[in-house]
C-alpha cells in the first residue's frame, strides 16, 4: 500500500515581495501546501520578520524597489545557525540570464523564476527544502 503524507507542522514561509498580486499568488501557493504565510514589504522588514518570527523557509523577490533582496539574504545569513541553514528561494524575472548556479553562490537555495505558478513553484520549494537537507513537503510511505 502506498501513502502520501505531509510534514508534521505547517512550514513558516516568508515571503518578501511588495506587489499585491503576487503576494496572493504566493498565499495561494502556500495554501495548496498547508503552509503559513509571513509576509514583507521590503528586506529590512523581512529581516526583522526572520528575527522574531520561526521561519522555515524564505522566498526574496530580486526586483524590490529599493533593491534590498541581496542585502536581506545576507543578513538573514548572518543571523546565527539558524539564517545560515534557512532554504532561500530567489524569486526574480532574471531578466540577466544567470544561471541558478550564480544564485547559490550569491548564498541562495535555489532559483525561481517568475511567473508565479503554484505548482511549478511548490516544486521549486521542496527542491530547496531537499537541497537544504530538510523534509520535503511530501513523502511517500510504501508498506508491502
Amino acid at each position: 500500500m502506498t501513502r502520501l503524507t505531509r510534514r508534521f507542522t505547517p512550514l513558516q514561509i516568508l515571503c518578501v515581495e511588495e506587489n499585491q498580486l503576487q503576494q496572493r499568488l504566493l498565499a495561494a501557493c502556500c495554501q495548496l501546501i498547508e503552509a503559513e504565510p509571513h509576509f514583507a514589504v521590503c528586506g529590512a522588514d523581512g529581516v526583522k520578520k526572520f528575527r522574531t518570527l520561526m521561519i522555515d523557509f524564505v522566498i526574496i523577490n530580486l526586483n524590490l524597489p529599493a533593491g534590498d533582496g541581496f542585502d536581506a539574504l545576507n543578513k538573514i545569513r548572518l543571523s546565527g545557525r539558524r539564517g545560515h541553514n534557512a532554504p532561500v528561494l530567489a524569486l526574480t524575472e532574471n531578466v540577466t540570464g544567470l544561471p541558478e548556479s550564480a544564485y547559490k553562490r550569491l548564498g541562495f537555495t535555489g532559483l525561481y523564476v517568475k511567473p508565479v505558478e503554484p505548482y511549478r513553484l511548490i516544486d521549486r520549494i521542496d527542491a530547496a527544502l531537499i537541497a537544504a537537507g530538510q523534509p520535503p513537503l511530501f513523502m511517500v510511505q510504501i508498506s508491502v
